[in-house]
């Protein structure tokens, strides 16, 4: 499945969004235990800003901005996200199961104080 990093870590204005992600994030734990006998796995991609066509303006704002939105200072390409996708459905992600794997550039590893001086 794929997610966003908002179902940790909502923003403003979108909450029932966020609520939406979280709940994923609780089902895949849920399907992956009722599942395990069918040798079904289920995980969850949560990947933070991605350039795509739904973000652009976002994204287009960002080489002006002074805000670093994560620790990568950029969105993310889509074939980083389906690289992960790619990686859980073949035989590599066999032990992948009931887990989220969040691709953000380390956007939810900032915090409100990294950018000031100690």
């Amino acid at each position: 499945m794929v997610g966003s990093i908002d179902g940790n870590r909502p923003s403003p204005g979108v909450a029932i969004y966020g609520a939406t992600k979280g709940a994923l994030q609780s089902m895949i734990v849920a399907l992956a235990k009722e599942w395990r006998d069918d040798h079904i796995r289920v995980s969850l991609v949560a990947p933070g800003l991605i350039e795509t066509p739904l973000a652009q303006s976002v994204v287009d704002g960002l080489d002006n901005s002074p805000v670093r939105i994560n620790l990568a200072n950029r969105a993310g390409h889509i074939t980083e996200i389906g690289g992960m996708v790619l990686y859980l459905v073949s035989a590599l992600g066999q032990f992948a199961n009931g887990s989220c794997f969040t691709i953000d550039g380390g956007a939810l590893a900032s915090g409100p104080f990294d950018g000031l001086s100690v």
